[in-house]
């Protein structure tokens, strides 16, 4: 029993090499991007071109553009076959967008080109407002209590004229109070 010769096992760098050799030769000529945003390319061509992809590359292609995978239950699309579905159904969005002549929105260089315009709840600005020399004097007004009269004869609405006037002045185009202040 110890003269018996032991099972050769196939060399493990002659497989592997082959195997390169053949992901090489089926290595897709164009990328998941170009394959879906191609007017020119059909939707079996386009299919067929994602199934070259391994499932990794796939799940990245589907994480990247933030579609929804679904690991487990009766929806289970995570699997290659699932990944290349939820990429298909996007091909087919862009081509509906493309026949009916919709943008997908402007394009980035636009968008970094524009200067950031403050926001209706631009907290720092509303803060900039309140507490600008135009009305700090007036801030104690805020706090006062209507009378009973007052409010009976609904004098409250003048004396609430402050937060008109700092409304009006949050939506004034003055640079001063863009500025944070610290």
């Amino acid at each position: 029993m110890s003269s018996s010769t032991p099972l050769e096992q196939p060399s493990v760098a002659a497989t592997t090499a082959s195997e390169q050799g053949e992901r090489e030769k089926a290595k897709p000529l164009l990328s998941i991007d170009k394959l879906l945003c191609d007017e020119s390319q059909s939707i079996e061509d386009t299919e067929t071109g994602l199934l070259a992809f391994g499932a990794k590359q796939l799940r990245t292609a589907c994480y990247c553009r933030q579609l929804r995978i679904v690991k487990s239950g009766a929806e289970c699309n995570d699997n290659k076959l699932g990944y290349v579905a939820l990429l298909m159904k996007l091909k087919r969005a862009y081509a509906k967008m493309q026949q009916l002549h919709v943008e997908c929105g402007p394009p980035k260089a636009v968008i970094g080109a524009v200067p950031k315009r403050k926001s209706r709840h631009c907290i720092p600005r509303l803060l900039n407002v309140m507490f600008s020399d135009r009305f700090a004097h007036r801030l104690p007004e805020l706090n006062q209590r209507p009378s009973r009269a007052e409010l009976d004869t609904s004098q409250t609405q003048a004396s609430s004229s402050i937060w008109v006037q700092i409304h009006e002045e949050f939506l004034s185009p003055r640079p001063e109070y863009a500025k944070a202040r610290l």
